[in-house]
């Protein structure tokens, strides 16, 4: 098996620390940025080198999707897995979505919520929590308070619980496309489920599927 140059070493520690730390690892441009690599070519070139020799493995075209193999880690000196096989997950709490920003920028985040990686479905999507607010999906067992886990992804299924962003606000609701326009539905009886038209539906957005829930109790 091929050694890593220290330049490829040094990549590759970065990728585990931000992905530790953050909860998901750093974009191309992001090692580009770190290591003064003015093209993003130069930092795939490294990046391609790492998967060769087995080191780094990355899933298909997402933009945040690099892992460090098994033989990644022993070459730094870390367990295959953190936590004997069960990593955590370092989770970021978002409070909404400034205009101009992505969900999971600093401005947007207001903690780090660590997580047994056991909990949720492994997913190679990025992952992000969110804390209730309100009674929308009471009849759901979602209640006002509670922590839910979701994956990015921009559509959903019919009848499947998402995180959306409407008219700049986030919300959780059942969603179901239906031929020229969304319903947004909420599982609570006393409220009215809001309709989307698909050809002016600037300003919604789908961030994410839920998949998880987390409660304190007492």
């Amino acid at each position: 098996m091929e050694g890593l140059t220290q330049r490829q070493r040094e990549i590759l520690q970065f990728i585990v620390d931000t992905a530790e730390r953050n909860g998901f690892p750093p974009t191309v441009r992001e090692i580009g940025v770190h290591f003064e690599i003015k093209s993003t070519n130069g930092v795939n070139d490294h990046l391609k080198a790492l998967e060769r020799k087995g080191h780094l493995t990355r899933t298909g075209q997402l933009s945040r999707s690099l892992v460090a193999t098994a033989l990644g880690r022993r070459t730094l000196g870390l367990e295959s897995e953190p936590g004997e096989g069960r990593p955590t997950l370092h989770l970021p709490l978002v409070r909404g979505l400034l205009p101009g920003t992505d969900l999971i920028d600093p401005l947007n985040v207001e903690d780090m919520l660590a997580l047994d990686s056991a909990l949720l479905p492994r997913t190679t999507a990025e992952r992000f929590a969110l804390r209730v607010q309100g009674d929308g999906m009471i009849d759901a067992g979602i209640f006002n308070g509670d922590i839910l886990f979701a994956k990015r992804q921009k559509s959903a299924r019919s009848g499947e619980i998402a995180v959306v962003l409407i008219d700049g606000d986030m919300a959780v609701r059942r969603v179901y496309p239906e031929g020229e326009r969304i319903r947004l539905q909420p599982a609570n009886d006393a409220m009215q489920p809001t309709f989307i038209d698909v050809s002016q539906s600037k300003g919604f957005e789908v961030l994410g599927i839920v998949i998880g829930l987390q409660r304190k109790f007492g």
